[in-house]
């Protein structure tokens, strides 16, 4: 487990865990190319929490999955740690909005998948996975099967087994989204409280500007297809927040919204513009 930051604070003077360097996508559709994402640049610190917001279609997900080494770009190149991403690896782990847990399989034996296909032994993945279990407070819980769980408990297992990988960097592509409000604002503080003692690098993905302020030490709102980096926002208030009657917040949230406004009035008018041809 990593080190834990009691003040919640982001590293200061570090080299940068993620270099995301001048990325450009683009998909090959029916009817021609599909410009996805264009010169993105983004350097993440080590430990630090980055939310990425932005209209649908922004390409915030596309990025992610470039991140993850799952999707190539045309330009660009992406580096963690040092090293250039290529293809997947165990530094990088992905959590989706659907748990994709293994039915068969207990709490605590989905959490240990991961360690077993590592060829971490039989007693140490299971002290592992014990140790992530506490910290999702899900230790009563550990030999349930995943139908006896509900939505929140479920993610609360997806992220136990993402933290019990210990991979570099933790890419979250909007894992809330399924929750109902109070499952979702009670995963606020529980994650922060989770991100403070184990100072893992977050990049999450959301469309929900209010998570993305209430979870982010920074936040980066891309523009409309083609994805580029419009404005970043920082968010220097003591954690753990909560995502609403904060105005500090609110007012972070409000400038963000007021940008964001732009850019779904393209996404309005393109939609439109296509409905008429």
């Amino acid at each position: 487990m990593k080190k834990e930051r009691k003040d919640g604070s982001r590293p200061q003077g570090m080299m940068a865990e993620i270099e995301i360097r001048d990325v450009w996508k683009e998909f090959v559709m029916k009817d021609g190319k599909l410009s996805a994402l264009e010169g993105i640049s983004i350097g993440v610190q080590k430990g630090e929490f980055l939310c990425i917001v932005g209209p649908s279609g922004c390409g915030k997900s596309t990025l992610l999955s470039i991140i993850a080494g799952l999707t190539r770009p045309e330009k660009g190149s992406v580096r963690v740690g040092g090293r250039e991403v290529s293809e997947p690896g165990p530094d990088r782990v992905v959590m989706f909005q659907e748990s994709a847990l293994f039915p068969w399989l207990t709490a605590i034996q989905n959490i240990e998948f991961g360690l077993k296909m590592k060829g971490v032994e039989e007693k140490e993945r299971r002290r592992v996975a014990l140790k992530y279990l506490n910290l999702v407070n899900l230790e009563r819980f550990e030999n349930s099967y995943i139908h006896e769980l509900s939505g929140g408990m479920k993610q609360r297992v997806a992220l136990a087994r993402a933290l019990a990988m210990e991979p570099e960097v933790l890419l979250m592509d909007e894992p809330f989204a399924a929750l109902d409000a109070q499952s979702r604002d009670q995963f606020h503080i529980e994650l922060q409280q989770i991100w403070m003692k184990t100072g893992q690098t977050i990049i999450f993905v959301t469309h929900n500007v209010s998570e993305a302020v209430c979870l982010g030490d920074r936040v980066v709102l891309f523009t409309y297809r083609p994805g580029r980096v419009k404005k970043e926002f920082r968010v220097v208030y003591p954690r753990p927040r909560e995502s609403r009657g904060v105005p500090k917040l609110a007012a972070i949230t409000s400038r963000i919204l007021g940008e964001l406004r732009v850019e779904f009035e393209r996404y309005m008018a393109e939609a439109l513009h296509d409905g008429r041809n």
